[in-house]
């Protein structure tokens, strides 16, 4: 996710490839670009002049019809270039699944991924990603957040291109809250508090519905549980280990 508007711009070094266009402030710095030049042959225009790539990517949050504008945006900037979408299933374990059957295969079916951030050093070690650091110069990095730059960058070079960033938000039922006198949780041990008074009124209605399945999101929760009580005992005079 970048910090601020950024005019369109063609960067030096991947005229050779596509003729990409970087689409002004928008997230699809990911379209066209190498990201695994490594194991798949470069494209050839068909009769009619046209470059179709596949881009695979997750399902895409909110509303799909943004997403396809800024892919129509793009096409029509780029006209000799065509860019077929495919979806992969929700679920990042599938989608790892899915990438590392058919990258170990040098298969060809897809030109350009969108990966989690935690996959980048694994591709980027076994050579399914192309350096990427000519296309994205280090006086360009500074326009993107620093923790998704870094998550990109392995071994000093940059091997995706940041696309957008996911943050945990707490959602309440704000009637049950004004209900029972409770303000919204500001803290772990608050809502652990509010959670069990309100379940012992309602009992027919869960305190707290977080990502609790084996998977990768389980990883994630327990995670910013840990990191919000790491941060909460600094600011109170040191952290102990859980």
């Amino acid at each position: 996710m970048k910090r601020r508007k950024k005019v369109s711009k063609t960067y030096p070094g991947y005229a050779d490839l596509h003729r990409p266009v970087i689409l002004g402030y928008s997230i699809l710095l990911l379209l066209l670009l190498p990201l695994f030049a490594g194991c798949v042959s470069k494209k050839e225009p068909s009769g009619d002049g046209v470059t179709t790539i596949v881009f695979k990517h997750g399902k895409i949050a909110g509303d799909p019809a943004l997403f396809r504008q800024l892919i129509d945006r793009f096409e029509v900037r780029n006209p000799d270039i065509k860019v077929k979408d495919e979806t992969l299933p929700a679920s990042t374990d599938e989608q790892h699944q899915f990438y590392v059957i058919n990258l170990e295969g040098k298969s060809s079916d897809f030109d350009v991924l969108s990966m989690d951030v935690i996959w980048v050093p694994e591709f980027a070690r076994t050579g399914w990603l192309g350096d990427l650091s000519t296309l994205l110069p280090a006086d360009k990095r500074d326009e993107f957040f620093p923790g998704p730059m870094q998550a990109v960058t392995y071994k000093g070079g940059v091997y995706a291109i940041p696309w957008y960033i996911d943050a945990g938000l707490l959602y309440y039922r704000k009637d049950l809250l004004d209900k029972y006198g409770f303000e919204p949780p500001r803290t772990w041990q608050e809502l652990v508090k509010t959670a069990r008074y309100i379940m012992e009124k309602e009992p027919k209605i869960y305190g707290f519905i977080w990502q609790g399945k084996q998977y990768e999101g389980l990883v994630c929760n327990v995670l910013e549980y840990f990191r919000r009580r790491r941060c909460a005992e600094k600011r109170q005079g040191g952290y102990q280990q859980p």
